[in-house]
């Protein structure tokens, strides 16, 4: 998954200085500061949920030490929308 990031960027990076010459800062500042991240925690959330429900059907007795990050916000967003 890293390595797809990565070589997604690379090709952009590489367009973008094809096509243009140069790199928009601001552009650059979204995709490096918002989106891989968004796209990293994403990532995250899912991994936690499938360690959740791994974990629930191999052994319904254990639960985790922790409440995943998804688990988290659906909750809140639940007491947030009643």
């Amino acid at each position: 998954f890293v390595l797809l990031l990565a070589r997604l960027g690379q090709s952009w990076l590489e367009d973008r200085l094809e096509n243009q010459g140069e790199i928009d800062p601001w552009e650059t500042a979204m995709k490096i500061g918002v989106l891989l991240p968004a796209t990293l925690l994403f990532f995250l959330c899912v991994l936690e949920h499938m360690e959740w429900h791994y974990l629930r059907s191999v052994l319904p007795s254990v639960s985790l030490g922790y409440t995943p990050l998804l688990h988290q916000l659906l909750s809140k967003l639940r007491r947030y929308c009643r």
